[in-house]
């Protein structure tokens, strides 16, 4: 999809993956309840749900790409002396 216009990307975020993002917060949750609280597992899950926000945030703009890529870039800006 990279390459298309901002409101194409924000629709089909809307329609390919707000359903798949919403199975995988239920999942999660469900994973949460079988594990101990001291696994990695669970601090996975947990920095997961930490990261929420800003992933459902992508379901919303188009500009933001649901992807490795722009977490790492965001974590360079972040983590940068500049940023």
């Amino acid at each position: 999809m990279r390459g298309s216009s901002i409101e194409h990307l924000r629709l089909m975020h809307q329609v390919e993956s707000v359903s798949i993002v919403t199975a995988l917060h239920a999942w999660l949750i469900e994973r949460m309840k079988t594990l101990s609280r001291k696994s990695v597992t669970v601090e996975a899950i947990t920095y997961a749900f930490n990261q929420w926000r800003a992933l459902s945030r992508c379901l919303d703009v188009g500009r933001i790409e649901i992807d490795n890529a722009a977490e790492r870039s965001f974590k360079v800006r972040r983590l940068s002396p500049a940023g």
